[in-house]
């Protein structure tokens, strides 16, 4: 039991100091665009994996909130000209605002039927983006700059720092919560009939 988890850690560490190590390895800016937008999806992922693998639940919405969070962030920056952390927050909020309306009427739905709506919000959520050209820029979306982070400027090494700091923060988050008392929780309710 101690030799396997010991072999765990050991290949989480090494995975993030690999992760870590692999900006000062590219020198291309567009390799660590890609490069930051895996931990951006690494995050969304850990989401999934919490609802599909610990729930049981296919949440086909996940993408939506992304996207809201994204265009949110987006819309603060440019329209408001706010920070980095200010956009960051808003977007939390709006996002789990959203979260929570849509998870009113999904409570009672498990299964396919659970799968459906979260299908319907992300399709109703893609058409109303693109739709709004006004305020999100259509299908083209919104241009804009890496915000400042503290009055500093975030070159694509720092910025990408700041994307796995934030996916190693929410990962040993989830692997806290998922070995809590709500962990075991979450299994019972993916397991119960």
């Amino acid at each position: 039991m101690w030799k396997r988890l010991l072999l765990i850690r050991g290949a989480e560490l090494l995975m993030f100091a690999v992760l870590l190590a692999l900006p000062l390895a590219v020198q291309n800016n567009y390799l660590l665009g890609l490069l930051t937008l895996l931990s951006i999806y690494g995050i969304l992922l850990i989401g999934l994996d919490v609802t599909v693998g610990y729930l049981g639940q296919v949440n086909l919405a996940q993408a939506a909130f992304l996207g809201i969070g994204a265009y949110t962030a987006g819309l603060f920056v440019t329209k408001l000209g706010a920070g980095f952390l200010v956009s960051a927050l808003a977007a939390t909020a709006v996002a789990t605002a959203l979260g929570a309306l849509l998870a009113l009427p999904a409570l009672r739905l498990e299964g396919p039927q659970f799968a459906l709506a979260t299908l319907s919000f992300t399709a109703l959520n893609v058409t109303v983006l693109n739709e709004m050209e006004w305020l999100t820029g259509g299908a083209q979306g919104l241009s804009l700059s890496r915000p400042p982070l503290f009055g500093m400027s975030l070159s694509a090494r720092g910025f990408y720092w700041l994307c796995m700091a934030l996916f190693a923060l929410v990962w040993l988050a989830m692997r806290n919560l998922l070995a809590s008392q709500w962990g075991r929780a979450f299994e019972a309710l993916r397991d119960s009939p």
